[in-house]
């Protein structure tokens, strides 16, 4: 689907931009659970011939949009990072609070914000020659359009090197498949060579074919309501995006429509603000209890979080809402009032595949205020 200190304002708007220097487009996903062993992606043979460009990079659909890492080079300057690239795109994650990665990353490398054209900037170890990487991206596509999207962003990059476009036959053979816990879609890591000089035209932006603006949930009487686009279901592409009502408790406000969530509310209370997220996405508790240890500690070794994991699965409360049964995970990483702590309820669709996620951001006194508050939200969600 991450924070030292979680904030309740709205996730940063995403905005993409590409420029012509050595660089690279970021992906963002779910951190894994492990990864014992990495596996190098398997690079074109090297060609350090004057007018020669690579193009190494990723593309990963996740929750808050889909992130692009791009780094264009020479390929002699581009083939010791491709270990490091692979164990980046496992591992990446997005900081809800300031809308840039805040995964670990390998030795050496660094993270600098960048407040103009990007949303960060990776580099690499200064024995390498310092390639920068690029964060940007662009907005998820309805769930049906997604292969179309995905040949369009990589015959994008291809064009950026002279390269002949790809079909939709040709596409995933040309792409290396990099799985992701918890998300129906894998990220994908895209490796070229070619004459071009890589950089975008002023006449080919970034592909983002054109999707419906969601509606923010609006409220009509004491029920709010609210439609967004459809989740990433790889497996049912003709899903449709189900809508929402539910009734909003004290104190509780609608928040900044997102076109990645069913809903975003706010809360202002006497402990604090914060924040509920609806989203859905395939139920999996181990898995998912793990990614939030590791979004909210920001700790990447799964053995160290796994008591933590254990422990919040096996005193996980359940409650009933109409004829299903939901469950709520209590994700802590300390006892203080003030740490950041997530509430995330678990209730199951008429998909069985698909989990709603109802996701409150705050602090442990926030987090104790509005439990009740959060249970009564839920069992007040009506699914359209």
């Amino acid at each position: 689907m991450i924070f030292t200190q979680i904030a309740c304002e709205p996730t940063p708007q995403v905005r993409v931009y590409e420029t012509s220097k050595s660089e690279s487009t970021f992906v963002s996903g779910p951190l894994s659970l492990s990864a014992p062993e990495r596996t190098s992606v398997k690079a074109p043979k090297s060609d350090s011939t004057s007018g020669t460009r690579r193009i190494l990079g990723a593309i990963i659909p996740a929750d808050q949009g889909c992130y692009f890492l791009k780094a264009t080079d020479s390929p002699d300057r581009l083939e010791p990072l491709m270990a490091d690239l692979q164990a980046i795109v496992e591992n990446f994650a997005i900081d809800p609070q300031s809308g840039r990665p805040s995964n670990p990353l390998p030795e050496g490398w660094i993270i600098n914000p960048r407040n103009d054209i990007a949303i960060a900037e990776l580099i690499s170890p200064e024995a390498t020659g310092k390639i920068k990487f690029t964060v940007t991206a662009l907005a998820m596509p309805p769930s049906q359009d997604w292969q179309g999207y995905l040949l369009s962003n990589v015959n994008r990059w291809r064009g950026q090197l002279k390269l002949q476009e790809l079909t939709a036959e040709t596409l995933l053979g040309s792409l290396v498949e990099v799985p992701r816990t918890g998300a129906s879609i894998p990220s994908y890591l895209f490796d070229a060579v070619g004459t071009g000089t890589g950089a975008m035209s002023s006449s080919s932006p970034p592909s983002n074919p054109a999707i419906p603006p969601s509606n923010p949930a609006t409220p009509t009487g004491n029920p709010a309501t609210s439609a967004a686009s459809p989740p990433l279901d790889a497996t049912n592409p003709s899903a449709n995006r189900p809508k929402l009502d539910y009734k909003l408790p004290e104190g509780w406000s609608v928040g900044q429509g997102s076109q990645f969530r069913l809903a975003t509310l706010n809360i202002d209370s006497k402990q604090g603000r914060g924040e509920v997220t609806v989203s859905m996405a395939t139920d999996n508790p181990q898995a998912n209890a793990m990614m939030w240890f590791q979004q909210l500690t920001r700790e990447p070794d799964a053995k160290k979080l796994e008591p933590m994991v254990n422990s919040a699965l096996e005193v996980a409360q359940k409650f009933a809402v109409g004829q299903k049964q939901a469950t709520l995970y209590e994700i802590r990483s300390s006892e203080q009032a003030t740490a950041p702590m997530l509430l995330v309820v678990s209730l199951p669709t008429d998909n069985p595949e698909l989990h709603l996620f109802i996701k409150l951001i705050g602090d442990n006194q926030l987090a104790a205020d509005q439990k009740s508050n959060l249970i009564e939200f839920v069992q007040s969600i009506e699914i359209q």
